[in-house]
């Protein structure tokens, strides 16, 4: 025995799929309650948390640089950052890549628990490789 569908019919079939499909994501959704929504909050604060956790204050250092790098450093060309490299705790050596020249910006830097940086000094320096 076959079965044949005409094209409307499998168009309406698809459809109901799709529409049920949605309507159980929806459902899904709907489904996370003010506790969760709490769990969820505790979570991230947790993360924000640097003393104990090294990842966050590690990032939070790092984005802090690449601000201040993106807002005060001119030298646009060249190969851009081709390291950051933490040399001491919280001083940082950031290489960018220029032609024939490696520019190197050292960072001192402060972090508090809530993950606050502060600079405390920042210096910079040029390795030259010149023509051989």
């Amino acid at each position: 025995m076959k079965l044949i569908v005409n094209l409307p019919f499998k168009t309406l079939i698809v459809v109901l799929c799709l529409a049920q499909a949605s309507l159980s994501c929806a459902l899904d959704q709907a489904r996370i309650t003010s506790n969760d929504k709490d769990e969820i909050q505790t979570i991230a604060n947790q993360k924000k948390n640097c003393k104990s956790n090294a990842i966050i204050k590690s990032q939070s250092l790092i984005n802090f640089m690449l601000k201040d790098i993106l807002a005060n450093y001119t030298h646009t060309g060249g190969g851009g950052i081709t390291s950051i490299k933490e040399t001491v705790t919280n001083t940082f050596d950031v290489s960018i890549a220029q032609e024939e020249r490696m520019d190197v910006l050292t960072y001192e830097l402060a972090i508090d628990e809530g993950c606050t940086v502060t600079l405390l000094n920042k210096s910079e320096s040029t390795v030259n490789f010149g023509q051989r």
